[in-house]
């Protein structure tokens, strides 16, 4: 009966936590739960256990948090989200954690929760973490991430112990020179026809390539709009990046993406409608996305 429940409550878990958002089949959630027995063995959790608490530690000493409270951690994302930065470097070192992909202990996190841990999770943590997984249809900033963990979350919240654990990794991620980008960044899901390519390389010195040329990232957001308002169906851009490059200049290329899609998007809503492209009902606005797609492909990091 408990083992039942256990995985009853997990399974409601993965329908929302996991994949951004997307449901899940019961089949496909046999399959993660094959994944992480094959990939988290169990012997293995009480170590990431001690490893994870080894790092709230030094987050505390170091100043990023101020105690283990859940307020101290939603006030982390509330700076992150004022100064649209995270200025904070750690050369810890993690050696579960550093072995281990992100995705692994993002996908298998039930197994680091206890029964009661599991039973604190309500249909409000649902909703908001499934709101959370979402896509972003502006600028993609680290201060706009932040924001809305503010936003959906509160301090109450964080004291679950999924969101501490899962913040706990995002904050190591993103602090220690090792571990370079976040590779739990936010992925857009792309359908395209396009034959076109612009590829965009970001290199190990966090330099952007493109044509054979390193190019600053003032001039990538007029480049960018230049080739796709040529041809927007037909054409795509393709990231590829290091994942030694800095997570700070792999979001400012994201982001300059970003703005130029949406530059050409604005361009036509006011052409077309008159209006800007807030401002258009959701029709028009699927109109104008059908025109302009969000084309962009996101290579695995090398």
């Amino acid at each position: 009966m408990k083992n039942k429940r256990i995985v009853a409550i997990t399974f409601s878990l993965l329908l929302t936590l996991s994949s951004y958002g997307q449901q899940i089949t019961p089949e496909e959630f046999l399959q993660k739960i094959e994944f992480c027995n094959t990939n988290l063995p169990n012997e293995l959790i009480p170590e990431i256990k001690k490893e994870l608490k080894q790092l709230e530690n030094h987050f505390i000493e170091r100043g990023l948090l101020v105690d283990n409270s859940g307020k101290s951690y939603y006030n982390v994302y509330k700076r992150i989200a004022e100064t649209n930065s995270f200025n904070f470097q750690t050369n810890i070192s993690l050696t579960i954690l550093d072995s281990l992909a992100p995705q692994t202990i993002t996908t298998c996190f039930f197994k680091l929760l206890t029964e009661d841990q599991l039973s604190k999770v309500n249909q409000h943590h649902l909703e908001s973490a499934s709101n959370n997984a979402k896509g972003f249809d502006g600028e993609t900033t680290i201060g706009v991430i932040a924001q809305r963990f503010v936003d959906l979350f509160t301090s109450e919240d964080f004291e679950l112990d999924y969101f501490k654990q899962s913040s706990l990794l995002g904050f190591y991620k993103m602090s220690s020179p090792n571990n370079g980008i976040l590779s739990v960044f936010p992925k857009y899901e792309v359908k395209s026809n396009a034959n076109e390519l612009l590829q965009i390389n970001l290199n190990e010195q966090s330099e952007i390539w493109i044509f054979g040329k390193a190019i600053d990232m003032d001039h990538l957001t007029k480049l960018v709009e230049d080739f796709i308002k040529i041809d927007p169906i037909q054409r795509a851009i393709s990231i590829n990046s290091s994942r030694n490059a800095s997570y700070e200049s792999y979001l400012k290329m994201i982001e300059a993406v970003n703005k130029s899609i949406n530059e050409l998007r604005e361009e036509l809503a006011s052409q077309k409608f008159k209006m800007s492209f807030s401002e258009l009902s959701s029709e028009q606005k699927n109109q104008v996305k059908k025109a302009v797609p969000r084309n962009v492909i996101i290579s695995e990091l090398k």
